[in-house]
């Protein structure tokens, strides 16, 4: 987990297992003022999501679930390394209400993960548009969105 400091009090938090995605994300929410955490699993988000409040939460839908049990409850068809879905089933369970941002260089899979929840998020594709993140950031929390 990596913290940054933020002077408005505001939270992101960054679930990608990709650890060369991160940093230029980064960049775009320390411009907005947006202290970090990041997690790398299913599992280390879910946890971070239960123990703080963030105002934005950018995860990959493709990632590595952490915990064999959330690996069980993926099941033995589905997609080990789809672990961005047990985050947003999380987010839905215990009724957190933040911005959602999901990443994925499948947009297919993600349409398919908009039927299974009511959860309303942005979805970006991979590689990340800095300059379409900037504008949805500004968009959804204020600040500098050129």
């Amino acid at each position: 987990m990596t913290v940054g400091a933020a002077p408005t009090g505001r939270r992101a938090l960054i679930v990608e297992d990709e650890e060369y995605r991160i940093p230029p994300l980064v960049e775009v929410l320390g411009e907005h003022g947006l202290a970090h955490d990041t997690a790398g699993t299913a599992a280390e988000g879910c946890r971070l999501i239960r123990a703080h409040a963030y105002d934005l939460v950018v995860l990959d839908l493709f990632l590595a679930a952490g915990d064999p049990r959330l690996e069980r409850k993926l099941g033995p068809d589905a997609f080990v390394h789809w672990g961005g879905v047990l985050i947003l089933e999380e987010i839905a369970r215990i009724g957190y209400r933040t911005h959602l941002v999901v990443t994925t260089a499948s947009i297919g899979s993600a349409v398919e993960v908009r039927r299974l929840t009511d959860l309303e998020f942005h979805l970006l594709d991979k590689p990340v548009d800095l300059r379409a993140f900037r504008r949805l950031v500004g968009r959804l929390l204020g600040g500098p969105s050129t």
